[in-house]
């Protein structure tokens, strides 16, 4: 029996979820990086320098080669192209493509408890971050596009940004808006706000790591970074500043209390962002009236 074109599809589905498994396999171990840096290598350099064992890095290669995902140099000797680079090794590129693997994987983990809630009419648990942890999925969107088109493309938003002023960045997940924006535009403060407390404690990483040097930790929450343009960036997890600043108020009937987290990222020449003084607990929000900052990527702020 010749096969169909919906068997076909299928069978082409499940080589390709193998394949992703393999690209996991090498975004997870740091093969793909390690080879873009140092290669070409042998599979006894590559386990050499990623800490694993040379029998599966062996193993790995092979298949990567039979993939075309990197070129077999000589007998024994991989590199991984330089026109794959950007897919399986550059993070900061458009076309990084490991963290689907990442999501697949995480996915698939999860399907048992799908399952039982397709039995039972309940809903799974909030799939954990770990042992992975939160994949930039977005960051180079906004570290390239961002600041650069997007915004630009609103010339009122525009605008406002280049002279100066205050942004409230809504669910600013692992902080890349907050920093794309900031980076884009000296000028303004971005205050980032999130109610995962792991995605704020992620993005005030990330304000450093996206800077050339770490100058000073004012205090534990408090990270200031000097950017390449002399400017200084800091972020600071902080669960009383969305109160504080009057950026969101707490959801009506909910007997629970609201908590919140909050980053900033200030971008004026010479001058680092200062904490709150009250940023380090989550807090019960109830509605303050200030001045109404702009809010470019979250919905109107509170008067």
């Amino acid at each position: 029996m010749e096969p169909t074109e919906l068997s076909a599809r299928i069978l082409q589905n499940a080589v390709g979820t193998l394949e992703l498994y393999t690209i996991y396999l090498g975004e997870r171990l740091g093969y793909y990086r390690t080879l873009a840096a140092d290669g070409p290598l042998t599979s006894s350099e590559l386990a050499a320098r990623t800490g694993t064992a040379e029998r599966y890095a062996r193993e790995w290669l092979a298949h990567q080669a039979a993939a075309g995902l990197v070129e077999v140099v000589e007998p024994g000797r991989c590199l991984l192209p330089a026109g794959h680079v950007p897919v399986l090794a550059d993070a900061s590129s458009l076309l990084f493509g490991t963290s689907m693997s990442i999501q697949l994987v995480r996915a698939a983990r999860a399907l048992g408890d799908v399952v039982d809630a397709f039995r039972t009419g309940g809903a799974p648990a909030p799939m954990a971050w770990e042992p992975e942890g939160r994949q930039p999925s977005n960051r180079a969107a906004f570290l390239n596009l961002l600041g650069q088109e997007w915004l630009p493309a609103i010339p009122s938003v525009h605008k406002r940004l280049s002279a100066g002023a205050r942004v409230a960045d809504v669910a600013c997940g692992l902080g890349w808006s907050s920093i794309g924006m900031a980076l884009a535009y000296p000028e303004i403060t971005v205050h980032g706000l999130d109610l995962d407390t792991q995605a704020i404690a992620a993005a005030t990483v990330n304000a450093v790591e996206s800077a050339d040097r770490v100058d000073t930790v004012a205090e534990p929450h408090v990270l200031s970074s000097s950017l390449p343009t002399k400017r200084r960036a800091s972020m600071s997890a902080c669960a009383s500043a969305a109160c504080a600043s009057g950026y969101i108020r707490p959801m009506t009937g909910v007997n629970r209390p609201f908590a919140a987290s909050s980053s900033t990222c200030r971008t004026r020449r010479g001058v680092s962002a200062q904490n709150s003084g009250n940023c380090d607990m989550p807090t019960t929000l109830s509605r303050r009236r200030s001045a109404a900052p702009t809010s470019v990527s979250g919905p109107p702020a509170m008067p």
